[in-house]
């Protein structure tokens, strides 16, 4: 069996976060982390300029948290993230229509 142990649920600088992603990832491969995902709070700024890629051998994946006053939602594998003034439906609706993942 292979095992890839991976962190699905990470906060940068780019939200409120307290490290960068070099930090985080040297973090994460110190701990033995393959992959991990990163969730900023209604951003995808870290994807449009750090892109996904392998950092200190950790693959980073970038998503985002979308975070309405109830309730936040997790999605992966949108270019454009939802209003998070909209009804939950509604951006759910937005990210599968993108192809992406909520949850």
């Amino acid at each position: 069996m292979f095992d890839y142990p991976g962190v699905i649920h990470v906060h940068s600088t780019y939200s409120d976060g307290s490290a960068c992603y070099k930090g985080i990832a040297r973090a994460a491969a110190k701990a033995g982390v393959k992959f991990l995902i990163i969730n900023d709070h209604d951003t995808l700024g870290g994807l449009h300029n750090e892109g996904e890629c392998y950092i200190e051998g950790v693959l980073m994946l970038i998503g985002a948290e979308i975070s309405p006053p109830a309730n936040h939602f997790i999605c992966c594998d949108v270019g454009i993230l939802p209003d998070n003034k909209l009804p939950p439906q509604e951006y759910i609706r937005d990210v599968y229509d993108q192809g992406g993942l909520v949850f």
